[in-house]
């Protein structure tokens, strides 16, 4: 299992041309495992590894199973049941899950092309046991534009673990893969009334994704009906012009994406996801005339 993860994370080392920095991961991964040591009073800090599962499709073409892993204490599929897990063993449609989710990216979506479904988790070496403390639940789909979208379809943390960057860790590597995989878009959601909504929205803010609202009527729901989008554009250089309670004037997503962390952090409310009144459509930022 160690080579497997030591694999992975050398791929983070080839995507670094790409734009993906690789002292941002290796930065990351130091001060989570110094977080976790200091919260369950380790002796030593633990090391952190980065595991990518994908989905093998079943022979019916409908159906998918995820790749079963060894020696790893309670990994996602054995503490987690959603459409991507489910501890009966029964067959899986993750892209099911992603229609419902989001429609209008489905719609979009080239039907006859394939879907990558997979699972990255977070890997905590405590001693000889490897305990799997986060993951990130991700498809990607082919539009009919030719562009490739991958759809977050849940980040989670285990409880054990939360406070300690590793949202924030499984994001960049959100992102790493998808400059790897030449993906365009990245697009995630929360939920307004979320209470913990800052702090599952913070990592994406942090990681260049603008505050996104799509075309109206497309059966996705935005800030007007409970629902704060992000997205990552890898290629293209987008920004969107967000509204939020208690500030004076709209905030360009994604070059304040700091005054609006800021501002999440210091407001009072119980559901911060309120916070967002109006979204902005995303819009391409003209090139400087030399």
């Amino acid at each position: 299992m160690t080579a497997e993860i030591d694999k992975i994370e050398n791929l983070y080392l080839l995507s670094e041309q790409e734009g993906v920095c690789m002292m941002d991961f290796v930065d990351m991964k130091k001060r989570c495992s110094e977080r976790i040591k200091a919260k369950l009073d380790l002796i030593q800090a633990p090391q952190i590894g980065i595991l990518e599962r994908s989905f093998n499709r079943l022979p019916d073409g409908w159906n998918y199973e995820l790749k079963k892993v060894k020696n790893i204490i309670e990994p996602v599929d054995q503490y987690y049941r959603s459409s991507f897990f489910d501890v009966n063993d029964e067959p899986l449609n993750p892209v099911m899950e992603f229609q419902s989710m989001y429609p209008h990216l489905f719609y979009l979506s080239d039907k006859n092309g394939p879907y990558e479904i997979q699972v990255t988790e977070v890997i905590i070496n405590l001693g000889k046991i490897k305990v799997s403390a986060g993951m990130n639940q991700t498809i990607t789909s082919t539009l009919k534009n030719g562009r490739k979208c991958t759809a977050v379809m849940m980040l989670e943390v285990r409880e054990l673990f939360r406070r300690c960057g590793l949202a924030t860790l499984l994001k960049i590597s959100e992102v790493a893969k998808a400059r790897r995989d030449k993906c365009d878009i990245i697009q995630t959601f929360h939920e307004s009334n979320n209470r913990h909504f800052a702090g599952a929205i913070i990592p994406s803010l942090r990681n260049g994704f603008i505050l996104y609202h799509g075309p109206n009527k497309c059966g996705e729901g935005y800030e007007e009906s409970g629902y704060i989008h992000l997205r990552r554009y890898l290629t293209g250089n987008f920004y969107s012009e967000v509204t939020m309670d208690g500030m004076a004037k709209p905030i360009i997503s994604p070059d304040q994406n700091s005054v609006i962390i800021n501002h999440l952090k210091e407001s009072r409310k119980i559901n911060k996801g309120l916070l967002f009144t109006k979204i902005g459509k995303p819009k391409k930022k003209r090139s400087r005339k030399k």
